[in-house]
């Protein structure tokens, strides 16, 4: 938005893209204060971003999560949405499905069951949306929770040595 007379041709110190609803652009500059301006695109691109960075569930359990995403300048394409670095043996729903014809802005629901065999652990998780023209993606942790932290098959109550992974017998009280 123009202020006063403009930026004229002055030092900017930090230029931040607000994300979110309205993608503004803000430049701070050195003596003439602030200005900002929309972020504008001519050809159509999707934007993608899930409403968590940290998820934390149980061996055996789901959870749930949500890839929100965005269009700008015209997008109108099948897209179809993945999910890389997942646990061995994990499946994955998509509401209303993987994949879909976008061109509004708009999200999908994604549920993950975790199999009762996951290794305890954190995962970094790549969310993609893939069209005929782009790849875009964004990711999250998953940690796969379990009472037996050392992932030799018993539960540390019962465990003689939790802080080893022994093969051994466990002792029983």
């Amino acid at each position: 938005t123009r202020a006063n007379n403009g930026m004229s041709d002055v030092r900017v110190t930090d230029l931040d893209l607000r994300l979110g609803d309205d993608y503004k652009v803000f430049a701070a500059t050195y003596g003439l204060g602030i200005f900002s301006g929309n972020f504008a695109v001519n050809e159509p691109i999707i934007n993608i971003k899930t409403d968590t960075k940290l998820i934390r569930v149980d061996q055996g359990q789901n959870a749930t999560f949500e890839i929100n995403y965005k269009v700008f300048g015209g997008y109108d394409e099948e897209t179809t949405f993945s999910l890389e670095g997942l646990p061995e043996n994990t499946t994955v729903e998509y509401d209303p499905s993987q994949s879909l014809r976008v061109n509004s802005n708009g999200s999908v629901k994604v549920t993950l069951n975790i199999d009762e065999e996951a290794l305890a652990k954190s995962y970094p998780v790549i969310v993609k949306a893939i069209s005929n023209s782009q790849e875009r993606e964004t990711g999250f942790e998953l940690q796969i929770l379990s009472d037996d932290i050392d992932n030799d098959g018993f539960i540390e109550l019962f465990d003689d040595d939790p802080n080893h992974n022994d093969s051994g017998v466990d002792l029983f009280w």
